[in-house]
């Protein structure tokens, strides 16, 4: 009897036995792909075909951003997208001609992740503020888009988008057309809550050029070609003759008081921008004109992408595996 117990004892004993060591067995199967596909990606930044296996299933992440993670996957098939759409441009050599040199997988890489982690950042300061975009704010948007900046039917669109992207109209719209919903939607909150802040960037750009200018004000031209966001830039900022009623009243009050040519106004503010102005001749009234300034000017435009980069510094961003070194 004495005997049988311990048979049986025994026997309990080799099968705990058999079973912990059966269990470490299995979670070192489980566990060691993801270990080797871990060490391979963070710490060799390497990838092969098992890696990329791996990542589809289980989200490894290639950088975060405020402890918000970018997925490998999603950040690899966003490369195959701009891939694609690159390959389908290059054999229109009208467009290569236009466009100089094609970009290199490397820099598609590096400015794509950067793209994605401002996309991030965009959506945290949004939902910071309590900020949403509705589906019919991005059905308003996207027919908006469509009327003013694509021709052809809906037919059309869907087949550019499909041969271009592999998109569907519904993936354009929450791709593209929510982001810039949303951008829209930041942008005025910010102008409207937080001009102090919002605004610093683009006036600091302005102040850098006009010290320049208080130095030496006959390099104007040059400085507003190099700086200028208008269409005036290429003309050196000038913006011909204008009579009161013709620029919005902040400007206008600037250019006016202005009374000797080469001139400088202080920075002006107005919806579209920080300002500096520079009369370059006047003409009194007349019997048959009105009080005229000739004018030139420097604008810096409210930049929504300046301070996103500005938040960025700000932020908490590692990124985990070198874009350059992700397949695609």
């Amino acid at each position: 009897m004495d005997q049988a117990i311990s048979e049986t004892t025994k026997a309990v004993h080799h099968l705990r036995r058999y079973i912990i060591i059966g269990s470490i067995v299995l979670l070192v199967l489980v566990v060691s792909p993801f270990i080797y596909t871990a060490t391979a990606l963070y710490t060799l930044n390497q990838s092969n075909q098992f890696t990329a296996n791996m990542v589809q299933w289980f989200p490894y992440p290639i950088a975060t951003v405020n402890q918000q993670s970018i997925a490998y996957r999603d950040f690899q098939q966003s490369l195959a997208d701009a891939w694609r759409v690159v390959e389908q441009f290059s054999s229109d050599p009208s467009f290569v001609d236009q466009v100089g040199a094609l970009p290199e997988k490397s820099e598609i890489a590096t400015a794509e992740l950067d793209r994605q982690i401002l996309l991030i950042l965009l959506e945290q300061l949004a939902a910071d503020r309590d900020l949403i975009v509705t589906s019919d704010e991005i059905d308003k948007s996207y027919q908006e888009f469509v009327a003013t900046q694509i021709q052809g039917s809906e037919a059309d669109i869907a087949a550019t988008l499909e041969e271009l992207y592999g998109w569907t109209i519904d993936d354009f719209k929450q791709q593209v057309v929510r982001e810039l919903v949303l951008r829209q939607k930041l942008q005025d909150y910010l102008l409207a809550n937080e001009f102090d802040s919002y605004g610093a960037p683009a006036r600091q750009q302005l102040v850098d050029v006009q010290q320049q200018l208080q130095a030496d004000p006959n390099q104007f031209a040059s400085l507003a070609e190099q700086y200028s966001q208008d269409g005036s830039a290429s003309n050196g900022g000038d913006l011909g003759w204008f009579s009161r009623g013709q620029m919005v009243a902040p400007f206008e009050e600037a250019a006016f008081a202005l009374t000797e040519p080469n001139q400088l106004s202080d920075i002006v503010q107005t919806e579209f921008g920080f300002h500096l102005i520079q009369l370059i001749e006047r003409k009194a009234a007349t019997d048959t004109e009105p009080e005229q300034v000739h004018a030139r000017h420097i604008l810096i435009k409210f930049d929504l992408d300046s301070y996103l980069e500005q938040q960025r510094e700000q932020a908490q961003v590692r990124i985990l595996v070198e874009p350059t070194a992700v397949p695609f």
